[in-house]
Formats: structure tokens, sequence, C-alpha cells
């Protein structure tokens, strides 16, 4: 799994996905509904962390899929579990 934090208009969205990249385009696929975002990839074990116990039930959530798992939509909440220091390089997306 990969985790990656977006920001798009509806606020930001912490995901998990089985694929190998955000350019994916099976991904791209299932994001478009988003319109333009910026992502960062977010090392696994910063996410593992914080959202332990929800990190899990995530996994096998039968309603969400490996290629896109939402793990998180509150702003606040990310903000607080997520150290920004540790975000890879911006990626933006723009139809």
């Amino acid at each position: 799994m990969k985790a990656f934090l977006l920001f798009a208009a509806g606020g930001p969205m912490l995901i998990l996905t089985n694929l190998d990249s955000i350019h994916d385009p099976e991904l791209m696929k299932r994001l478009a509904y988003l319109g333009k975002y910026i992502a960062y990839q977010v090392p696994l074990q910063s996410v593992r962390g914080p959202y332990s116990a929800h990190y899990e039930h995530i996994l096998t959530d039968p309603k969400q899929t490996d290629e896109l798992r939402i793990l998180d939509t509150d702003a606040r909440q990310i903000f607080t579990n997520i150290d920004f220091k540790v975000l890879g390089q911006p990626v933006v997306h723009q139809p």
C-alpha cells in the first residue's frame, strides 16, 4: 500500500492505494471527480501510527477497493495526525 495526501477544492483527503503511482491511470480515473488537486506521498509508517485501528479497519472495508481506500477526509484530524515535514514532492493534477 501507498498513502497520499490530496488537497482539492473540497478539502484534504488521505488515501491508500495498492497502485504504484499517483499517475496510475486507474487511480486517476477514480480521482477524476475531484477535478484538480495537489497530491503528496506520505510514508506509510506516518499513517499507520496515528490511524492504527482505523487504518486496519479501512484495509478490510468491503465497500472500498485496494485501488482506492479513503482513510480520512477530516481536515482538522489530517492536520493533527500528519507531519507535513515527511511529505514527498507535490504532484499537481489539473485536467
